[in-house]
């Protein structure tokens, strides 16, 4: 009866410790996150960038660019995926991590059309392409 008592509370104290969710993170972790999901939306877009200009220019395969514009979405998905699942702990930790997810949507919107000007869709100029990634860059990059 003595090991089921001290089983039962080894398992609480077990899943006490795991129900510590993100709230209870210090705000300088939560910064370093936000900062991290950031900085990997930024590389992202610039990845695509340099993608768009080289296929501009004749320099890369089409189907480089395309792997390249795949790459950076997933890229953008992951940061997506940490900036909404963080919990910040302070009104500034919120506000910032809020700012950076819009900056990270429209990354995401940016680098979606620079996948359609890669495959072939012609509508828009190169340079407007250009232009939307690196407005989006800016804007991920704070």
């Amino acid at each position: 009866m003595a090991w089921r008592r001290l089983l039962t509370t080894v398992l609480v104290a077990l899943l006490c410790g795991c129900a510590v969710g993100e709230r209870h993170r210090d705000p300088a972790e939560v910064t370093a996150s936000v900062q991290d999901a950031g900085d990997q939306a930024a590389s992202a877009v610039a990845t695509v960038r340099t993608a768009v200009e080289l296929l501009r220019d004749d320099r890369l395969a089409v189907t480089v660019a395309d792997t390249t514009q795949a790459d950076s979405i997933r890229v953008l998905e992951q940061a997506t995926r940490t900036l909404t699942t963080l919990a910040p702990p302070t009104p500034g930790t919120r506000h910032t991590r809020d700012d950076l997810l819009a900056a990270v949507q429209q990354a995401t919107t940016a680098v979606v059309a620079a996948g359609a000007w890669i495959a072939g869709d012609r509508t828009g100029s190169p340079d407007q392409v250009l232009a939307m990634l690196a407005e989006a860059e800016t804007a991920v990059s704070g």
